[in-house]
C-alpha cells in the first residue's frame, strides 16, 4: 500500500471514467480508479490487443502518480544480458560498453508509473532482482554501482499468458507473482463486450476522418447494417483488429472486416518444428501398429524425420529432442529395413 501522504492531493484528479455499455468494464473501470489512488501494485491479464496500454495508462491517470512520468517497459524486448542494466541503471566501467552512467527504467519512474508489458516474458534471474527492488523501501543498486537508491513508484504490470501455469514450469517466480497479483484484473475480450463494439468503432473511426473534408466524412458514415456486421463479428485480433479494420474502411470506404495477412501467405504459417515432430511421432506411432516395427526402428525414423526437418543440421535437429547430437549420430549410423529404406550417417554439424 501507498502512505496516504503520497496520495493527499489525488483529490483534485479531475480524470472521468471511459464510456462503456459493458458490465464487465464499468466495474473493472470502478475498480481501477479505486485501486490507482491507493496500492502499488496492479496487474492487468488480458488476450494481444484487449487494451492493456491502454487501462495501463488510464491506470496513471487515476493513481497517486499521476503527476509524475509513465515509463512503458516491453518486457519482450529485454535481452538477458542487458534487462538489470536497462531496468536498475550502470555505472560507467561497469561492463564492457559501459562508456558512460545510465539511469535505469526504475529510477526514471521515481513518483510516476512503471508500466512492465509483458512481464511474462522478463529473464528469470531478473524478477528476483525486481522483487527485491518493489519489497520495502523500494530500493536497488545500479550495476556497478556501490550507492542504494530509492524510487517510489507505481508498478502496472501486464501479460497475455498464465503467469500461474509459469510458475509450475519454473519460469515464473511464485514470490514476484504473489507481489504483483493483490490487485489482478482480467480484461474482457472484445467478444464478450460486444454492446461497446459501436461506440468504440465510431469513435475510431473519428479519429481517422478527423482531418478530413465534411463531404468525406458523410461519406463515410456506417449504417445500422455497418453496426450490426462489426458486433456480429468475433475480432480475434479485439480491439487492434477493429482498430485495423476502421482504418481500412477510412481510406477503401468499404467495411471489411477480414485481416489480410493469411491472403499474403496463402499456405499460412509453416509449423515449428515441434509441432512436426509432434506429427511424426503420431504417424510413427501408427506406422509401428501397422507395420510390427520394433522401438529401435521408431527411434531411428523419428531422429531420420527430424533430421529432414531441420535440413540436415545435427545440432538443430538435437535441440528440437532436447537430447545430445551425439544420441542422434549413434543412433542412426548404419540402416534399417524395417521399412524396406536405408538411412545416410548423419554427418552434419551444422
Amino acid at each position: 500500500m501507498v502512505p496516504s501522504s503520497t496520495f493527499a492531493d489525488n483529490s483534485r484528479n479531475t480524470t472521468s471514467l471511459p464510456q462503456t455499455s459493458s458490465p464487465a468494464m464499468q466495474a473493472l473501470y470502478d475498480d481501477l480508479a479505486q485501486v490507482a489512488q491507493h496500492s502499488d501494485t496492479l496487474l492487468l491479464v488480458g488476450e494481444p490487443g484487449s487494451g492493456k496500454t491502454h487501462l495501463a495508462r488510464l491506470a496513471h491517470k487515476f493513481s497517486w502518480a499521476a503527476r509524475g512520468p509513465f515509463i512503458h517497459v516491453n518486457c519482450s524486448t529485454l535481452m538477458k544480458d542487458m534487462a538489470a542494466p536497462l531496468l536498475f541503471g550502470h555505472k560507467k566501467g561497469a561492463f564492457t560498453g559501459a562508456y558512460n552512467d545510465h539511469q535505469g527504467y526504475l529510477q526514471q519512474a521515481d513518483k510516476g508509473v512503471l508500466f512492465l508489458d509483458e512481464i511474462g516474458d522478463m529473464p528469470l534471474d531478473v524478477q528476483s532482482q525486481l522483487l527485491t527492488a518493489v519489497e520495502g523501501e523500494h530500493e536497488f543498486r545500479p550495476i556497478g554501482g556501490i550507492q542504494t537508491l530509492t524510487s517510489k513508484f507505481f508498478m502496472v504490470c501486464a501479460t497475455n499468458k498464465n503467469l500461474l501455469q509459469m510458475v509450475h514450469q519454473n519460469i515464473f517466480r511464485d514470490d514476484l507473482l504473489s507481489r504483483i497479483h493483490t490487485f489482478a484484473y482480467r480484461i474482457p475480450p472484445l467478444r464478450e463486450r460486444k454492446e461497446d463494439i459501436p461506440m468504440l468503432a465510431q469513435n475510431l473511426l473519428d479519429d481517422f476522418c478527423k482531418n478530413m473534408t465534411p463531404t468525406r466524412k458523410e461519406a463515410l458514415s456506417l449504417t445500422q447494417e455497418d453496426m450490426s456486421l462489426l458486433t456480429d463479428h468475433e475480432w480475434p485480433d479485439n480491439i487492434r483488429g477493429l482498430r485495423a479494420a476502421m482504418e481500412r474502411y477510412s481510406v477503401l470506404g468499404k467495411l471489411d472486416l477480414n485481416s489480410h495477412i493469411h491472403s499474403l501467405f496463402p499456405n499460412g504459417i509453416p509449423p515449428s518444428p515441434q509441432d512436426q515432430m509432434e506429427k511424426a511421432i503420431q504417424a510413427l506411432a501408427q506406422g509401428a501398429v501397422d507395420t510390427g516395427a520394433t522401438y529401435e526402428d521408431i527411434k531411428r525414423m523419428l531422429f531420420s524425420h527430424i533430421l529432414e526437418i531441420c535440413h540436415g543440421s545435427r545440432k538443430d535437429a538435437a535441440a528440437t529432442l532436447d537430447i545430445s547430437d551425439k544420441t542422434i549420430k549413434r543412433t542412426l549410423t548404419g540402416s534399417f529395413s524395417s521399412d524396406g529404406k536405408t538411412y545416410p550417417n548423419p554427418t552434419s554439424e551444422r
